[in-house]
């Protein structure tokens, strides 16, 4: 029994960092090159320690007694999730209802009478608390590790103290028309769309590429997908092989290595799969984080603002003991990209009846679409609704995050911040879904930007991601990249006029080009032009009447022939099996 006794006493200190972490919203943690991962656990732990709670208590009044079969069970199931959660747990499966706990939490206890042969330890509470002491002090030297490591990461930079600070703010999937902001009713974004009015925003931004990789690579090098990697018109930019994949070109332009060698703090804290591993997306940036917890259901996006909060503490800390002048900050959230599953009341009441047979989850759509006839009107409402869900709680994180850095005095008046996102989504639209095509849903997206002295209000010109980097770089005072295809936006921001030019969208084989009256879709041999005022673009529009057509499409011939200087590209890298499953649930492998 003694030795019984000490492998209890010891579990219970090596779980109470993980309890104190886990009640508190979770958190990703980093001693050195070991990453913790504390976040879902909430369920299991509380059935665990409520089962031992339960046969102390009984047993201290005589009426319980541990079976052997009960407590080795127990024993068992706190030793798996120990071990888990100190060795990378976050990726195991999770117990996250309450539900689920409270069944496992009976089976423990219920275990205790299928053993004839019965042991009476005595309660060992005197045991219980130096666990829980040492549980503290275990808990205080993690915590303090990790504020260590995240100050080492920090590093002394030297700025013009009259340059801002700079935040960048992409939501993954998320399209424009669903947003109060532009036009949505009811708006599920009250907090977006107050928050939008006191910056510019503009009505027509497209992203260069219907899905992220391209679409962000495009974004923080202001290159067109297909001047980055020419093979990505075809599938350049896919996963290789099954498990591989080519990272970028060590030799482009990035937008945080340029913040960086000027100075500034840089950080990026994403959700995203694709941006996690060698991908390459991590250059520049002092502090990459690739985020735990849910994926982009659940409490994805309340997990990523508890994230920047514990950088936010530490940058502050930094920045008081002047080690560092200004910041550059990437945020980059999953909501909300598929899984559909808002949590908790953003779930719409009305879906909770539905019968159908998608959940929300990629793998029930994908296996609908793969049984045929594919999703009916009623299952694309449903899913539409779950995604207003999703935008609903984002909007609330929205303003968590918000609060956050402005509490921390990171968001301010002087503070230059864009908010956009990488590409949109389809519900069915044009007879696909998620996002894979060029139609208007898919490649509108939201922009808006604030800054200390700059216009407010509407601009109704087509314009790009990549003339964000350029834009952020003017704004900040800092040179362009050598090499950028996007233009800076910061005329329009200071009530200057902007003349427009014909925005590109590349994917695979298809290209639109969107212009100031008309745009033009090609996929293979197949032409099609619709109206902007033909926001759902199902009426096409006849060459007599499209007197702009013919200029887009001459456009893109001159923009296709034109000679750029070709980049080094990366020999393939195998991607952790972790991430491919992360792939496999956000819907990008079968």
């Amino acid at each position: 029994m003694s030795e019984i006794k000490i492998w209890a006493t010891v579990l219970v200190a090596a779980l109470m960092p993980v309890v104190f972490v886990t009640i508190g919203g979770g958190a990703d943690l980093d001693i050195g090159s070991w990453r913790l991962s504390f976040w879902g656990w909430l369920g299991p732990l509380l059935a665990l320690a409520g089962s031992l709670v339960i046969q102390l208590l009984a047993n201290s009044i005589g009426r319980g007694r541990w079976s052997r079969c009960g407590m080795w069970l127990a024993l068992l199931l706190f030793s798996w999730v120990a071990v888990r959660m100190w060795t990378g747990g976050d990726q195991a499966a999770r117990i996250v209802h309450f539900a689920q706990g409270g069944w496992l939490m009976l089976l423990v206890v219920g275990m205790n009478s299928l053993w004839r042969h019965r042991i009476h330890p005595k309660p060992t509470w005197k045991a219980l608390l130096g666990s829980i002491v040492a549980g503290v002090i275990i808990f205080s030297g993690v915590v303090l590790a990790d504020r260590a490591d995240l100050k080492k990461r920090i590093e002394i930079g030297t700025t013009d103290n009259g340059r801002s600070d700079v935040i960048l703010i992409v939501v993954d999937a998320l399209r424009a028309d669903v947003l109060g902001l532009y036009g949505a009713e009811p708006s599920p974004s009250p907090f977006l769309d107050g928050l939008a009015s006191t910056g510019m925003v503009f009505d027509r931004a497209f992203s260069q590429a219907p899905w992220t990789v391209p679409s962000v690579a495009s974004l923080m090098s202001s290159l067109y997908p297909t001047t980055i990697r020419p093979a990505g018109k075809e599938n350049g930019w896919k996963v290789e092989g099954g498990n591989l994949v080519r990272p970028l070109p060590e030799d482009m332009p990035w937008l945080s290595t340029r913040f960086r060698k000027a100075g500034y703090h840089t950080a990026g804290l994403v959700k995203n799969d694709w941006l996690n591993g060698p991908s390459g997306f991590d250059r520049g940036f002092d502090v990459f984080e690739y985020v735990g917890g849910t994926k982009a259901d659940g409490h994805s996006a309340q997990e990523l603002v508890s994230a920047v909060q514990r950088w936010s503490k530490a940058y502050v800390k930094a920045r008081t003991q002047k080690r560092v002048d200004r910041f550059f900050l990437y945020v980059h959230f999953m909501d909300p990209h598929i899984p559909y599953r808002p949590p908790g009341k953003h779930h719409p009441e009305r879906q909770r009846n539905y019968e159908g047979p998608l959940d929300g989850t990629a793998g029930s759509l994908l296996q609908a679409l793969k049984d045929g006839p594919g999703p009916t009107v009623a299952d694309r409402e449903h899913l539409m609704a779950l995604y207003r869900g999703e935008v609903a709680y984002l909007d609330t994180q929205l303003r968590n995050l918000h609060q956050v850095l402005t509490e921390a005095g990171l968001w301010d008046v002087n503070t230059i911040v864009v908010f956009a996102s990488d590409h949109g989504e389809q519900f069915g639209e044009h007879g696909t879904f998620q996002h894979g095509d060029v139609y208007r849903e898919n490649v509108h997206v939201p922009l808006v930007l604030f800054g200390p002295n700059l216009q407010t209000g509407r601009l109704e010109i087509p314009v790009r991601l990549i003339d964000v980097a350029p834009t952020l770089l003017e704004l900040a005072g800092l040179d362009g990249f050598n090499l950028s295809e996007g233009r800076s936006l910061t005329p329009a921001l200071l009530g200057q006029s902007l003349t427009p030019i014909p925005v590109l969208t590349e994917h695979g084989g298809k290209r639109r080009v969107t212009g100031t009256t008309h745009s033009l879709l090609l996929r293979g041999k197949k032409q099609s032009v619709f109206a902007v005022e033909d926001f759902a673009e199902v009426s096409q529009v006849s060459s007599d009447e499209a007197f702009e057509a013919p200029e887009l499409l001459a456009w893109l011939l001159e923009h296709e022939a034109r000679r750029i200087p070709s980049f080094s590209q990366a020999q393939p890298v195998e991607i952790d099996p972790d991430v491919l499953k992360g792939l496999q649930e956000l819907g990008y492998l079968d």
